[in-house]
Formats: structure tokens, C-alpha cells, sequence
């Protein structure tokens, strides 16, 4: 069974299969990007181009190198996900100054998109190709989670709730998979680069500095880049995009939402839509971080360190409930293997890194931040 849950990691969790890495091409640092086939690529340069024509001017331009690899800048910066990372770590040492910076990355970022969400609906209408984020991906996730922290459940059971899910899904999953977590956005700021830094502790203090001596109000007035737009290949619902931006871990504000703060755009609020786009999105951010600690450790504490997949579990089910209180009926298996899963996460440790073991690529360099260890 090792090697089946190893399998279906690498196919279906594993980040670092696309390979990533930089040149010197005509005096400049290029980032050189390999896509797993030509229509990913053709969606992202299409993409690409098509918010760059329209005004947005936080992405990359992109040239073709060829049918499965581009190339784009390499900027040098901080993901926002890092920076916000350093800034928790700084409240408490920095009195109120590091959580008022945060809000303001995060109201920055916003304004961003729903520019982005605006401009990739009207891309849309130009063809009909992409189909609905794959429900498979939520199945994925309770296998491997089922397996290795041996959670008994009904198979039948939810694999018909999520067959349910995945034809409502297809119904209304209309608009461009963004991805838009502060994972996929940069700070330009080459200030901020890790490779500045003997590490990130070292990177730590120097912003700490910074907030006291009130340079930190300059350096993030530094443009804010959006990359990684081959997931377009998707339809998702509007929701994910402002779950994936304000709900994740480190942008949770410790409120509930409700229906009518999860859309942007003139959207109208559906408390059903929103209660699974909570789950699909919940399970693919921490059933990826739980599969990593699991099957991969040793990647989780490069790729994952400052990231608790629990989180995800523990929050899912009280969000659902609150947007869509048919929740429990309708799924009451996968509701249930949730809050299994949650309690299970909370104590399990891996004794065996499955997937170095099983020498399937896992010597690929994982990144912390825009740069590899």
C-alpha cells in the first residue's frame, strides 16, 4: 500500500515536479518554467497576455521557449506569504506597527485581485475549454489521509457525497482558477531577498529594524508581483479566489465569514456555493501540507515550516456550518471524516520518510521562499 499512496503523492500533491530555475539571458536573470504539457503553458501565456493588455501591470511578462517551457523576469522580492510569516513572528516585539503593516499587505493584495478576478472573466468568454477544478483531487486527500493516520469510514458512503459535490461543483464553477493565495505573490523588493540574508532569522531582525527605525513603511511600497497562472486551465467558483487570499492561515483574521464577504466583483452571495468552495479549497491547502508531513517530511520542513495543516481541519467544519447549515445533512460521512481528521492531525508524527525512500524525485530542491535550499 507504500507504494500506491507514494504514487498517487507524486501525481497528485508533489510541487516541486515542474521544474523551476534561472539563467543570465542577454545581461538579465530570467526564470526558466516547465509546464507539465503545451496547454498549460499556452493558458498561462494566453493569460498573461491578456491581463498585461489590459492594464495589469503586476504580471510577468512571458516569452515561449518552447512547446512546454518560458521564460519570464526573475524577481527579486519576497513572497508575501513570507513576509507576512516575519511579521507575526514580529508582533508582540513591535508593538501594533507589525499587525497594522500586515492589514495593509493584505488590503493591497486585495485591490489586486479583484482586479485580476475582473479582467480573467471577461478572458473567459473567448472560449469554452476549461472544465471544472477535478472533485478526483478531494478523494485524493481522504485516501492518503485515511491511510496514514488509519481513520475507519464508510468508502461508499463518501464517495457518493463527493460524486453529489462534484456534479453541484460543475454547476457552478464558472469562473478562471486563479489561485489566488499569497503564495502565488511576490513584494519586489530585492532588499528582502533570502539570499541577502545568512538566513531567515537574519531576515527576521533586519525587518525588525526596519519597523523601528520607519523604513518598513517604504519597502513594501515596493509593487506587488502576481505569478503562477496555469491553473487557469480550471473553473472554480468566485469564492476561491478571496478564500485563497483572506482565509488562509496566515491571512485569518479570526472571524467567521459570512455569505456576503466572500465575493468581490458584484457577485451575488450563495451560502451553498461558499460552503464548498470552503472545502475544496480547506482541503487542497492543508490535505497538501498533512500529505507532505506524512509521506514526505523531510520536503514539509523546507517547504511547509511555517505552515500547520491542522488548521485547515479544525476550521472547515464551523465555516461550513455557518454559510450553509444543510452542511451536515446532505454530507453528514465527509463531515464526519473532517473532524476525524482534524484530531487524528493533531497528534500524528511520521516515523518514515516514504517518498525519499522510495527515490521517486524527491532530490528536487523545494523552496521556502523564492529561492531553493
Amino acid at each position: 500500500m507504500h507504494n500506491e499512496l507514494v504514487n498517487l503523492f507524486k501525481r497528485d500533491l508533489w510541487k516541486d515536479q515542474r521544474q523551476l530555475y534561472t539563467e543570465i539571458i542577454d545581461g538579465s536573470e530570467q526564470l526558466i518554467k516547465e509546464y507539465e504539457n503545451a496547454f498549460e503553458l499556452q493558458t498561462e501565456n494566453a493569460v498573461l497576455t491578456y491581463l498585461s493588455s489590459n492594464g495589469c501591470n503586476s504580471v510577468p511578462p512571458i516569452s515561449l521557449v518552447d512547446e512546454t517551457k518560458a521564460q519570464m523576469p526573475y524577481y527579486k522580492g519576497i513572497r508575501i506569504f513570507n513576509l507576512l510569516v516575519e511579521l507575526d513572528f514580529l508582533q508582540g516585539e513591535c508593538n501594533d506597527e507589525s499587525a497594522e503593516y500586515k492589514r495593509t499587505i493584505i488590503r493591497k493584495c486585495e485591490e489586486q485581485q479583484q482586479i485580476i478576478q475582473r479582467l480573467l472573466c471577461k478572458w473567459s468568454t473567448s472560449d469554452d475549454l476549461r472544465i471544472a477544478y477535478p472533485h478526483a483531487k478531494i478523494k485524493t486527500i481522504v485516501i492518503i489521509l485515511s491511510e496514514c493516520l488509519g481513520i475507519v469510514f464508510d468508502e461508499k458512503k463518501v464517495d457518493d457525497e463527493i460524486l453529489n459535490i462534484n456534479e453541484y461543483w460543475n454547476s457552478v464553477a464558472n469562473t478562471p482558477f486563479r489561485d489566488a493565495t499569497p503564495k502565488n505573490m511576490l513584494l519586489f523588493n530585492p532588499e528582502l531577498h533570502l539570499s541577502k540574508f545568512e538566513s531567515e532569522d537574519d531576515r527576521r531582525n533586519f525587518i525588525k529594524n526596519c519597523i523601528a527605525d520607519g523604513s518598513f513603511k517604504h519597502m513594501i511600497e515596493h509593487p506587488i508581483i502576481d505569478f503562477d497562472f496555469c491553473s487557469c486551465i480550471h473553473n472554480t467558483t468566485p469564492e476561491d479566489d478571496v478564500i485563497s487570499l483572506k482565509y488562509h492561515e496566515r491571512t485569518w483574521s479570526g472571524i467567521t465569514p459570512s455569505q456576503s464577504d466572500l465575493v468581490w466583483n458584484g457577485y451575488k452571495p450563495n451560502g451553498q456555493r461558499a460552503a464548498i468552495s470552503f472545502l475544496i479549497r480547506y482541503f487542497r491547502f492543508g490535505g497538501r501540507k498533512a500529505a507532505y508531513r506524512l509521506i514526505f517530511p523531510s520536503g514539509h520542513c523546507i517547504r511547509f515550516k511555517h505552515d500547520n495543516d491542522v488548521f485547515y481541519f479544525d476550521k472547515l467544519p464551523s465555516i461550513m456550518l455557518n454559510l450553509w447549515s444543510d452542511c451536515y445533512r446532505i454530507y453528514p460521512n465527509l463531515m464526519s471524516f473532517i473532524e476525524t481528521a482534524a484530531q487524528q492531525l493533531r497528534i500524528a508524527r511520521s516515523t518514515i520518510d516514504l517518498f525519499r525512500a522510495a527515490r521517486l524525485g524527491s532530490n528536487a530542491k523545494c523552496y521556502t521562499d523564492v529561492y531553493p535550499y
